[in-house]
């Protein structure tokens, strides 16, 4: 880039509008307020958590008006947290990096996990129940199996 020249604006494919729209990290601030109300904190007693989660030579952790920038931005535009910001948020709302900045919820997904691998075991179980009666499981309870994951899946919006 030559000297005064402007950085060209990012631009997603398709959409004409050359800016970047609808960015996961848009969505910290709202992620991080809902989550500083969850667990009723103020500014000043999130500030206090987050300098118990700083580095010893620091120990300073976020100011309440920083908290406050994160949250409501600043002259009508977002205030984003640096890496180190973020660790001290994650930290002291006891969230995870990828929650906060992207808004993956581990829970949803633990717990369609969990009810692929219950209905899995499920049908392990019965195969080695009927093995051990010298008994082949039927191709009706494998296909009642399989219809019950694949109704997991479409309820998860999984294809």
């Amino acid at each position: 880039m030559k000297k005064g020249e402007k950085p060209k604006a990012l631009q997603v494919p398709g959409s004409g509008s050359g800016v970047w729209t609808n960015l996961p990290e848009d969505k910290i601030a709202e992620r991080m307020k809902k989550r500083r109300e969850e667990l009723r904190l103020n500014y000043e007693e999130l500030a206090r958590l987050t300098a118990e989660f700083d580095a010893p030579e620091y120990k300073k952790g976020l100011t309440p008006a920083m908290l406050a920038r994160y949250e409501k931005g600043l002259g009508g535009k977002p205030v984003l947290p640096g890496a180190r910001e973020l660790r001290l948020l994650c930290s002291a709302l006891l969230v995870r990096a990828d929650w906060l900045l992207l808004g993956i919820d581990h829970k949803a997904k633990e717990h369609y996990a969990t009810e692929i691998a219950d209905l899995f075991f499920t049908l392990l179980s019965r195969a080695n129940s009927y093995k051990k009666a010298g008994q082949s499981i039927t191709a009706a309870e494998v296909d009642e199996h399989a219809e019950k994951l694949q109704r997991v899946r479409r309820s998860k919006g999984t294809p």
